[in-house]
């Protein structure tokens, strides 16, 4: 058979007979997509993957804490929580994270193990501290509070199913920017668990 004048956009294959065919004009930003052996393809819209879905989002604005609630790890296994511009009312102070479930917020007094890295950019030695039995989760070094002072960002990684073979692990890990009490900038790093299962819906942020 010879090919007949066609439509724009259209693509060429062979039916069950052997025959010529057309797969039909895809819409916009449609992909082709096999239908596997035996079935012509077709144009379908891509698939879903590698999006961020904004949850919630707060502004401290002099708040003590923020808890930040809507975490279903029945839809996702990984949340990312991100920081920014973050200046403690007193100087020496760390940001520290805490858990919850639908019950509340978890702070029993060892449910927490957590090992925070400090990085300091005026060529001292890098400094770390860690807890294996803590009612929080100590993210970051401690921060000053005069002009020009505090957290500048940090972004934390909440695993909600990882760890043991169980699953029941809820691991966190994070990094962080800061200037310190006498005003010298850094960073650092966190990691971090709570040992026993949670089913994970909301979590808290506050300066200890």
């Amino acid at each position: 058979n010879n090919l007949r004048t066609g439509t724009d956009g259209e693509l060429i294959t062979w039916d069950a007979s052997g025959d010529p065919a057309t797969v039909a004009v895809g819409t916009a930003t449609h992909v082709l997509t096999s239908n596997g052996a035996g079935a012509a393809p077709t144009f379908q819209a891509a698939a879903g993957g590698g999006a961020w879905t904004l949850i919630d989002s707060e502004a401290a604005s002099s708040s003590a804490s923020i808890t930040l609630t809507g975490l279903d790890t029945s839809v996702y296994d990984v949340f990312a929580l991100v920081l920014s511009n973050i200046e403690p009312a007193e100087d020496g102070r760390f940001l520290a994270l805490t858990l919850g479930d639908a019950s509340g917020l978890d702070t029993g007094a060892s449910d927490y193990s957590w090992h925070e890295t400090n990085l300091p950019q005026n060529g001292t030695s890098q400094s770390g501290r860690n807890d294996e039995a803590d009612s929080v989760i100590r993210c970051t070094e401690e921060c000053g509070n005069a002009t020009g002072e505090g957290i500048g960002g940090a972004i934390i990684y909440i695993f909600a199913k990882a760890g043991a073979s169980s699953g029941t692990y809820t691991m966190v890990r994070g990094a962080y920017t800061m200037i310190n009490g006498s005003g010298v900038g850094g960073g650092g790093e966190l990691v971090a668990y709570r040992a026993a299962s949670l089913a994970l819906t909301q979590l808290n942020v506050a300066m200890n």
